[in-house]
């Protein structure tokens, strides 16, 4: 019996963090969420210098506690989690679920540039 490569699970607990980052249909997506993370540093960067405030009570606390190189900080764990959470699942279920959080994200990233963009002018 056949199988196409997106039903294959993925291997063993020592070799599921390679086999994501060698795996280019996860690769990709978590290229994208990576490059989505640092689009919402700026976006979120810019759009605190303009005025706006932090929606994410996480974040802003992050923020008002650490200053803005706490919001890099915060995003490393979130990354991490990512992939660790995606070494947990099937396959199919890994690449489907690293889009989504990737559209998640380039969601977050349209809705900062548009708040960024109505925001008063300095």
């Amino acid at each position: 019996m056949l199988r196409t490569p997106t039903t294959r699970a993925l291997p063993g607990a020592a070799g599921r963090l390679s086999a994501v980052l060698s795996d280019r249909f996860l690769r990709v997506p978590l290229v994208f969420f990576v490059v989505a993370q640092l689009l919402d540093i700026l976006t979120t960067t810019v759009g605190l210098v303009r005025g706006l405030d932090e929606a994410n009570p996480l974040t802003a606390g992050v923020i008002h506690h650490l200053g803005m190189a706490g919001l890099l900080l915060q995003k490393v764990p979130v990354v991490l989690a990512l992939m660790c959470g995606l070494m947990l699942l099937p396959r199919r279920v890994a690449v489907a679920s690293a889009w989504a959080f990737t559209a998640l994200m380039g969601a977050v990233v349209v809705s900062n540039v548009n708040l960024v963009l109505a925001a008063r002018p300095l």
